[in-house]
């Protein structure tokens, strides 16, 4: 997805794709978080950083297509 969205930028140069790029980026951050807390070690405040990205993620990803 990461991947994708920066291809995406890339080729584009256009603020909905920088949107979704960045939106991806913290999505990336959001699930790795999630999987290193869950299945490699528990760490302090892991809840406030999974949600905090995985909701700012699903903003820029929608207001990418929004816009």
């Amino acid at each position: 997805m990461g991947w994708l969205a920066a291809a995406r930028w890339d080729q584009l140069q256009s603020p909905a794709a920088l949107w979704g790029m960045i939106g991806a980026i913290l999505f990336v951050i959001s699930d790795t978080s999630l999987a290193f807390n869950r299945f490699v070690k528990r760490f302090r405040n892991a809840q406030l950083l999974i949600l905090s990205t995985y909701f700012i993620a699903q903003y820029l990803i929608a207001r990418s297509v929004a816009f």
